[in-house]
């Protein structure tokens, strides 16, 4: 958990993320847990006097910036997500990580 201005704790999440990018290797992950990537999930809580609208333009600038210095996809889910259909993990991990290819188009959408 990371804790602090909305402005650092992306940062931080951001370095997080591109350390998992160069270090995990998901065509060699085995397990049962469904996945997308290195880095699957990565929910921003409100906490203290954080709202929930914080939390999802954290949710945003976090994706944004990823997508567009790693260029991985990013699927944003829950209160962040514009869309109806990614509201819920359940089909944006249909498919899983093998799967990709069919759901990213060359318009990376955050």
């Amino acid at each position: 958990m990371l804790v602090g201005s909305p402005r650092a704790v992306v940062q931080a999440t951001l370095g997080a993320a591109k350390v998992a990018w160069n270090l995990v290797d998901v065509t060699q992950h085995k397990g049962s847990h469904p996945r997308m990537g290195a880095l699957d999930v990565c929910p921003f809580v409100p906490v203290r006097d954080a709202t929930v609208a914080d939390c999802v333009a954290c949710s945003r600038e976090f994706g944004r910036r990823l997508a567009e210095d790693l260029g991985v996809p990013v699927f944003l889910y829950g209160f962040a997500s514009d869309r109806d259909y990614r509201k819920i993990m359940l089909p944006i991990r249909a498919g899983e990580f093998e799967g990709l290819d069919e759901k990213v188009t060359p318009i990376i959408r955050v």
